[in-house]
């Protein structure tokens, strides 16, 4: 018998790696519990030429990282992406896991399995071999809008987009019962949300849509990094001295089937008074090329990608920061930036597109609903100086952040331990 007063051992699948500069919801909600003293093992979406190259760079072979005292970081290897390569390769993972687990906490630990990762390879082997006390499917996405399930979509290149296409050729056969794309993504989803114990959705369209499938659904949406963003850092990034201010920036991949480049371009030839800075990659979840027209502006400085820490001083730097996402069904239905609420913590105004998930934060925002509207509210945020307003924003993130949302996510886990 597990006791429930041991704190379990809490085994992250995760769809983005944890060395991305970019940090989103699975890396911080970790990162918390690890905080706090919960065991975690964070692992990373399967890989092999990722693997190969860090070898070659490090010449070490090394599966397991450790972050700190609390937390682990597994990079699993699956050369193949299909079966019956993926259930070797799961018998694997299986090992490694449970032996780390052994290592980490007392035999009196309960396993929680928190899945952020949907499509990992045969998600349900590592179910079975690890036995988990609660079994989480996290969901903070509208995965059926993704690209690569959307449109079939491949940002690689060269021999590794190969390998990527002879994999999904023979998982759809073989892992997937001739399934592909949305039809793929509704299929394990529900799987999910039938073995799930517990879900929890980021997005109100999401909670909406998982609460019909299943009844222990909770809605805990995004959250900000507000120490991070609130304290002042003292000086000013390099890239910005000499940029002539107003200044207004913009965080996060520069992804065309989320960023509307249209709308930004539109703001930025029309506002040439204005500078904008723009942090992040291009093109990291969609090959579309129309980004690369950011390039062709005399006021559009691109910086590349930055740390959190990073990031967070260019903010505070800012005389106003913008998130032009697309109002399309992806970024309707699944997309609550936390650049959101980063931004609001540094007191900064904020200029958005018009979302269902800024619904109720009407009052510290600028919400646009035409490119004409966008333009004016850019012009009115630059020279927004007001304090009154500035701690308005600071007090809704203060009530908005990391630890907030782990709070409820760990008093709904613990009903079941």
């Amino acid at each position: 018998m597990k006791n429930k007063n041991v704190k379990p051992v809490i085994i992250c699948l995760s769809n983005q790696f944890f060395d991305l500069p970019l940090k989103t919801n699975k890396h911080l909600v970790m990162q918390k519990l690890a905080d706090r003293g919960y065991k975690v093992i964070f692992v990373d979406p399967p890989t092999r030429f990722k693997f190969i190259k860090n070898f070659f760079k490090t010449k070490k072979f090394s599966l397991i990282d450790k972050q700190s005292e609390n937390l682990f970081v597994y990079r699993p290897v699956n050369f193949l992406g299909f079966f019956p390569f993926t259930y070797v390769s799961n018998l694997l993972h299986v090992f490694v896991i449970k032996r780390l687990v052994r290592r980490l906490q007392s035999k009196h630990s309960n396993i929680v399995l928190w899945v952020y990762h949907f499509d990992f390879p045969r998600v349900f082997d590592l179910d079975k071999g690890l036995n988990p006390a609660v079994f989480i499917y996290d969901v903070v996405d509208d995965y059926q809008s993704f690209p690569e399930y959307s449109k079939r979509d491949i940002t690689n290149t060269g021999i590794v987009k190969y390998f990527q296409l002879v994999d999904r050729f023979f998982k759809e056969i073989l892992d997937q019962k001739g399934k592909s794309g949305k039809e793929w993504v509704m299929y394990r989803e529900k799987q999910l949300a039938k073995r799930a114990n517990l879900m929890f959705a980021s997005h109100p369209y999401l909670y909406e849509k998982f609460k019909k499938l299943k009844k222990n659904t909770q809605y805990v949406p995004n959250a900000g990094q507000f120490d991070l963003y609130y304290k002042k850092i003292k000086g000013i990034p390099k890239e910005l001295i000499d940029i002539k201010k107003p200044i207004v920036g913009y965080s996060g991949a520069l992804d065309a089937y989320k960023f509307d480049v249209d709308l930004f371009l539109y703001a930025a030839k029309n506002s040439p008074e204005i500078n904008y800075v723009l942090i992040g990659p291009m093109q990291l979840s969609d090959s579309n090329p129309k980004v690369l027209e950011l390039k062709n502006l005399k006021n559009v400085h691109l910086v590349g990608v930055k740390t959190s820490e990073e990031t967070a001083h260019f903010t505070q730097n800012f005389d106003a920061y913008t998130i032009p996402y697309q109002t399309n069904s992806y970024v309707q239905h699944g997309c609550f930036p936390i650049k959101f609420f980063n931004a609001l913590s540094s007191g900064v105004p904020v200029v958005v597109s018009n979302l269902t998930a800024y619904k109720g934060f009407e009052n510290v925002l600028y919400i646009a609903k035409s490119k004409e509207e966008y333009l004016e509210m850019i012009k009115k945020a630059v020279k927004d100086k007001s304090i009154i307003k500035a701690k308005e924003r600071i007090k809704v993130a203060s009530k908005n952040t990391w630890d907030d949302k782990v709070n409820k996510q760990l008093k709904a886990i613990r009903f079941y331990i």
